[in-house]
């Protein structure tokens, strides 16, 4: 689907990329909320976010822009 968008945008005259995991659903079976879903975000979104676009950076040459949100944060100097 990725490759497909991709060359599309290009037919268009336009440019494609990627906005990985800003939250994550998953099923809720440890019923720990009330719901079927529950979702993961913040910093436990980092290693997965990294890997799926290394994963994409590697699959796409580096020419597919990749951008994300999950856990990534600035923290000043003390």
């Amino acid at each position: 689907m990725l490759r497909e968008l991709v060359e599309l945008a290009k037919k268009e005259g336009r440019q494609f990329g990627v906005k990985l995991t800003n939250t994550l659903g998953s099923v809720n079976d440890q019923k720990q909320l009330p719901g079927g879903e529950m979702y993961m975000s913040g910093r436990a979104l980092l290693p997965l976010s990294t890997t799926v676009a290394t994963w994409l950076s590697k699959e796409f040459g580096g020419m597919l822009p990749i951008s994300y949100c999950g856990g990534v944060n600035l923290m000043s100097a003390p």
